[in-house]
């Protein structure tokens, strides 16, 4: 923790490794009972940690919200760190969803889930948004201002337009006005949908995907005048290069 007038230190881009069947619980309505295997549309089964060699010692994927949120308070501890901004790492997937009321009740049931199991007063999740329904996206978001959650992640793909396109501007004026920061996070799943499919290796395809993605959508931002129509705007792009050394083990 930061003391005697230190700056604090804050990891803006933590990641917990939610569980389909944890936020499933939350499924409600006509929706409860679906199988939470749906929750995620799919993408290419890269070997992302090389058999279990990569990430963070003791941060398993069957980790319990209970045992990441004591491993997150370890991590802050141990790096003299006072807060963590979480991001989730499969979530961000559900906008690409394409039953739009599916697809809402998965996002709802995970910002509840978020809300509930992961924040703290030193966690501090964002949530996500059905992004290929612009009225549901804002009822979701009113939603996450209520939860306590500082913003939204928005991965690159899987969008029916760019994050710049006129059509998501009463999106950005819902989130101006509540406070809300989109968070726009890179990614390397369906990028094939800006040329990624013509590449064979996991290193080729996640040294491409993360600044490509967030270079089309940061151009359909800045080309359509996002930044001067909504000036108080917090938005981010985020993670536009990935780490040598991963790429270089595979």
């Amino acid at each position: 923790m930061a003391r005697n007038g230190q700056i604090p230190a804050i990891d803006a881009d933590g990641h917990i490794l939610e569980r389909r069947q944890d936020i499933a619980k939350y499924l409600d309505g006509d929706w409860q009972g679906r199988h939470d295997a749906s929750l995620w549309p799919g993408g290419q089964p890269w070997d992302t940690e090389m058999q279990g060699k990569l990430g963070f010692k003791g941060y398993k994927r069957d980790l319990t919200p209970e045992g990441q949120v004591a491993l997150w308070n370890k991590i802050l501890d141990d790096y003299d760190m006072d807060k963590a901004i979480l991001f989730p790492t499969g979530s961000g997937n559900i906008s690409k969803l394409q039953e739009p009321g599916f697809a809402a009740a998965a996002c709802k049931a995970a910002n509840i889930h978020f809300a509930r199991d992961y924040t703290t007063d030193r966690l501090k999740p964002v949530g996500v948004l059905p992004m290929r329904d612009v009225d549901q996206s804002i009822a979701e978001l009113k939603r996450v201002k209520k939860l306590g959650l500082p913003g939204v992640e928005i991965v690159t793909d899987g969008l029916p337009v760019g994050l710049g396109d006129p059509y998501y501007d009463p999106l950005y004026k819902e989130a101006e006005k509540l406070g809300i920061a989109i968070c726009i996070h890179g990614t390397r799943h369906w990028s094939h949908e800006w040329g990624a499919g013509k590449l064979r290796t996991f290193s080729e395809v996640h040294a491409y995907a993360f600044p490509a993605g967030l270079m089309l959508n940061f151009t359909s931002v800045m080309c359509n005048g996002v930044t001067i129509k909504f000036p108080k705007l917090r938005m981010a792009f985020l993670r536009s290069e990935e780490h040598t050394s991963e790429l270089q083990s595979h």
